[in-house]
């Protein structure tokens, strides 16, 4: 039997991102990954991400975790009209861009919803 490596995936948290939409991807690669996956909090750089509601979450990473991840999860933020900061679009592209590996991949998580007034 071969060596199994397990699965990197990352979340990318940016300021103003959705608390729900970060902890659900934390609980379930994280707290529950066992040694099938290998999960890393990261941000816009190392350090302190402010959530939508105020909560400072600390992203273990920057960018460059992107780089080595099988799986990339962005989750919702509040300002979605707003592009992400310009480091954030100019990053090198994740193993799991359209050009990686067969096998990986990329989602987006997004628990809240946008009504309009009829």
């Amino acid at each position: 039997m071969g060596l199994h490596h397990p699965h990197q995936v990352v979340t990318l948290a940016l300021d103003g991102c959705v608390l729900l939409d970060v902890a659900i991807p934390v609980h379930v690669f994280g707290y529950h990954g066992g040694g099938r996956y290998r999960f890393t909090l990261a941000g816009h750089h190392r350090g302190p991400v402010r959530t939508s509601t105020g909560v400072v979450l600390h992203a273990e990473a920057g960018l460059r975790a992107l780089t080595t991840a099988d799986t990339v999860i962005v989750p919702g933020y509040e300002a979605v009209l707003r592009p992400p900061p310009p480091p954030v679009l100019a990053s090198p592209p994740p193993r799991s861009s359209p050009t990686a590996s067969p096998g990986s991949r990329s989602t987006q998580a997004c628990s809240t919803s946008t009504t309009t007034p009829s």
